[in-house]
């Protein structure tokens, strides 16, 4: 019996009716498989292409089926007659655009309404849209790597569906499943992705991130070098005025603004927080020049507490892989906090950083070398 992969057979596991079409069946593999695991008793195999035609013909019979598959050269649908009573179509191994425009050329074969699994290898939101122009709807999906890549099976069946935009691009059923797998890879990629900013404590994590608003880490950190070594407690730190701190801090820039809102974030401190920095986010939101993000990285790197930090790179990173889709910082935040799990929040957000920084840059993100590019709607869409 010829092998066939173990997409082929997820496929495969999905065929529940009778009578297939099988749709760019290259050499038959899967309407042999189906046939020898007795379940479909007729199969079309259809190929335009002239090779791989003669071969399935010749692997048919090879097998002792003629009389159950018959290879038809044709292009598409073209390959079925309505005659044939089809209860199922598997089209697989295409790009999804090939895939849409299949069904749309072959709409009138469609008209029994048989079943449709479908793998396409890349644009496989040009299917998702398809099925629903064409009265289908979204079943079940499933993804599977192979050969270190992704891939995508779609089951439709005659329906109405509405997908929603990130519906479209991850599918009903995928979303959590793709974010998954893109989690999975930057943790292996980024095994050690932790706070890039140096600090000992959670007071010093507070004016370091002070401090890194549009400014470099690497920066920040050769300030706070001296910076904590001098001055170790909100007391210390309000010996200086606004004219020393800027000193200390000028090449952070915003040196001016910055000093004022840190001394008066230490005198807050001491006169109401008895020195201590406080862990819930109203209290951190109210400190002179802590926003959510920089409240968000305290309770997360200081206390632990599940957070979910985004910055510029994270903002970035989250919204051109397609995980979400928002215009601003604060949108995103919400909007990660319902798709990623609760306990992976504080660690996601040092990947995004990690990815933002060496691989998914701003002006040149480095899509071809990418471990996550099968998963990116940015990619997909260049």
């Amino acid at each position: 019996m010829l092998a066939i992969n173990k997409r082929l057979k997820l496929v495969a596991s999905y065929v529940e009716d009778k009578r297939l079409a099988d749709i760019g069946s290259d050499h038959a593999y899967l309407p042999i498989y189906l046939a020898k695991e007795n379940k479909i008793n007729f199969a079309i195999a259809g190929e335009i292409v002239e090779g791989p035609h003669k071969v399935s013909i010749k692997n048919v019979k090879e097998e002792g089926l003629s009389g159950v598959i018959e290879c038809r050269k044709a292009a598409g649908l073209e390959a079925i007659e309505l005659a044939d009573n089809i209860e199922v179509i598997t089209i697989c191994g295409m790009g999804g655009k090939l895939i849409a425009d299949i069904l749309e050329k072959g709409k009138d074969k469609l008209i029994n309404r048989p079943n449709l699994i479908l793998q396409p290898n890349l644009g496989e939101r040009f299917v998702r849209e398809k099925l629903q122009d064409l009265g289908y709807t979204i079943t079940a999906e499933n993804i599977i790597e192979e050969d270190g890549h992704i891939y995508e099976i779609i089951v439709a069946t005659d329906g109405h569906m509405s997908l929603a935009e990130d519906e479209k691009n991850f599918g009903k059923f995928l979303s959590k499943e793709k974010i998954n797998i893109v989690m999975e890879k930057l943790e292996k990629l980024y095994p050690d992705a932790k706070p890039e900013l140096n600090f000992s404590n959670s007071f010093e994590l507070l004016i370091a991130t002070i401090l890194s608003a549009q400014c470099t880490d690497v920066r920040v950190n050769k300030v706070t070098e001296k910076l904590f070594r001098d001055f170790k407690t909100p007391e210390e730190f309000l010996t200086l005025n606004i004219e020393d701190l800027s000193k200390y801090i000028h090449s952070c820039g915003f040196y001016n603004s910055k000093s004022k809102n840190i001394l008066e974030t230490c005198r807050i401190l001491v006169e109401k927080y008895n020195s201590t920095v406080p862990s819930d986010m109203e209290s951190l939101t109210t400190l002179p020049g802590v926003g959510r993000k920089t409240a968000n990285v305290v309770r997360s790197c200081a206390f632990g507490i599940p957070s979910l930090a985004v910055d510029t790179h994270v903002f970035r990173v989250t919204n051109r892989i397609g995980i979400i889709n928002e215009g601003n910082v604060l949108d995103s935040e919400f909007a990660l906090m319902k798709k990623l799990k609760k306990n992976t929040w504080n660690k996601a957000h040092h990947l995004f950083i990690f990815h933002g920084r060496r691989v998914c840059k701003s002006r040149k993100p480095n899509c071809e070398k990418c471990i996550i590019n099968s998963e990116c709607l940015y990619y997909k869409n260049l």
